[in-house]
């Protein structure tokens, strides 16, 4: 699953959920009600709509609109309220779904009972195929269901909160069980809100809450206290404008130069919040701008929507999204052969291009005549050279650039070394407004006024790697 993103008015949406699931693995979701865990197996499930993202099967994009084509491709929902019929037979209830024809079914009833039994033998479950299903316990009637899905043809089960109501003896049969249709090949999703369950079960396990995955390991890393305080609901740092929760973005693990000499950055970005990143020597200074444009190769790993990669991949991956300010950048980034209107589109040109490749003029009008009207500009400047404006609107065009397109992520490298207080004013301002458009921003500086402007507070110049 890749940027998987809902949209259904009614319910907690999944944002951006990515994962990696290989065949004979069971991965473990767990969270609280309310944080997303019912949409995600209902999209993986085509009970739901996608807005974005994409499914994949065998590395081949995965396209389904409903539970049938869901099926169709193999991936079937197993929930913990079992769809029995209590008139029909244990064996009639697993054949029911089987490829048939009403014509055959009763026909076929010896072929059935047959198949029953080598299937209940092979995986050990207990009851007579020729029984009433109301006969079996939950754990059986939960393995028979797998069993039906199987013959069907499943390669992917969406298990919802299955063991609910299991004894330990039962808990047990099925943890057997699933590591038996496991090593067969089978790949299951087992989505509980008993993180217990999740780890007893699970070779994988992830947290979702507010519909991302703020927590993703491997089952043997993780604990019941760990698992405990991810699922439980955080306050994040708000940021100093507007009172809109905010969401954990993305985190950096250990990322670092070789010439930081063994210190690193661990910490965790969130959507509309500035991170202060203090350092206490010059020795650091321009190494953060040179790591997040890609002049040095940086180390480390970076966490986005519960996808782990190491950071170079993860900086080439978002280019577009990321924009780094270093010393005197409103000098250094504007191109004064350029019109005011090429600035700002310079980073930002491919999103205003028709199929055609040619500059749409109709759109690019209208997104100025927005931008100026929102943020009190003169359009008349757009359409005329840097060099021909007064100095104070000319060290504000890059800022202009920055609010015409907001970056996912704007990293800071000591930005306001050099800046008079009218192009500091200006700063500040353009980074209140980043804020609450929802941009992140990460800014590195040796100066201690960083904590005035920052909303958290990180030390990078310490023996130990650093911590909140």
């Amino acid at each position: 699953m890749e940027n998987l993103t809902t949209a259904l008015p009614s319910q907690q949406n999944i944002d951006h959920v990515s994962f990696l699931l290989e065949r004979g693995k069971v991965l473990g979701v767990t969270g609280l009600h309310g944080s997303g865990l019912s949409t995600l197996a209902a999209a993986l499930c085509g009970n739901a709509r996608v807005r974005s993202g994409t499914i994949y099967l065998d590395g081949q994009p995965a396209v389904f609109h409903s539970r049938a084509d869901a099926n169709h491709l193999g991936i079937f929902e197993i929930r913990h309220s079992l769809a029995t019929i209590p008139t029909l037979s244990v064996s009639e209830n697993l054949m029911v779904l089987h490829r048939f024809a009403w014509r055959d079914f009763f026909i076929r009833k010896r072929s059935n009972l047959n198949t029953t039994r080598a299937v209940f033998e092979r995986y050990g479950i207990g009851g007579s195929p020729e029984g009433s299903p109301s006969g079996l316990t939950k754990g059986q009637q939960t393995q028979m269901s797998i069993c039906r899905a199987m013959l069907c043809g499943a390669r992917v089960l969406v298990c919802q909160e299955i063991g609910e109501g299991f004894s330990p003896e039962e808990l047990a049969e099925f943890h057997q069980f699933l590591r038996q249709i496991c090593q067969e090949g089978m790949a299951v999703i087992l989505i509980n809100s008993d993180a217990r369950k999740v780890l007893r079960f699970a070779d994988h396990v992830a947290v979702m809450r507010d519909g991302i995955f703020c927590y993703f390991r491997e089952a043997g890393e993780a604990s019941l206290d760990k698992l405990s305080r991810c699922m439980a609901v955080e306050q994040p740092p708000e940021a100093s404008v507007g009172t809109e929760r905010r969401r954990k973005l993305l985190s950096f693990q250990e990322v670092h130069l070789p010439k930081f000499g063994g210190r690193f950055i661990t910490t965790d970005i969130y959507t509309g919040v500035i991170t202060g990143l203090y350092w206490q020597s010059c020795t650091h200074g321009d190494l953060i701008s040179q790591m997040f444009t890609g002049r040095q190769k940086g180390m480390g790993t970076v966490t986005e929507n519960g996808v782990s990669l190491p950071f170079g991949q993860w900086l080439q991956r978002n280019r577009r999204q990321t924009l780094c300010f270093g010393i005197r950048f409103w000098e250094r980034l504007l191109n004064t052969n350029l019109t005011v209107a090429e600035n700002l589109l310079l980073r930002t040109y491919y999103r205003y291009n028709d199929r055609l490749g040619i500059l749409n003029r109709s759109m690019l009008s209208l997104a100025l005549q927005e931008f100026s009207s929102a943020h009190g500009i003169d359009p008349s400047c757009f359409w005329k050279h840097p060099r021909t404006l007064p100095p104070e609107l000319r060290n504000q065009i890059v800022l202009w650039g920055v609010l015409f397109s907001p970056p996912k992520l704007l990293v800071l490298d000591c930005p306001m070394y050099g800046m008079d207080e009218q192009i500091r004013q200006s700063f500040l301002v353009c980074l209140k407004k980043l804020k609450a458009a929802g941009t992140a921003i990460l800014w590195s500086d040796n100066s201690e006024t960083l904590r005035n402007y920052s909303d958290q507070f990180v030390v990078l110049d310490v023996k130990t790697p650093p911590g909140i």
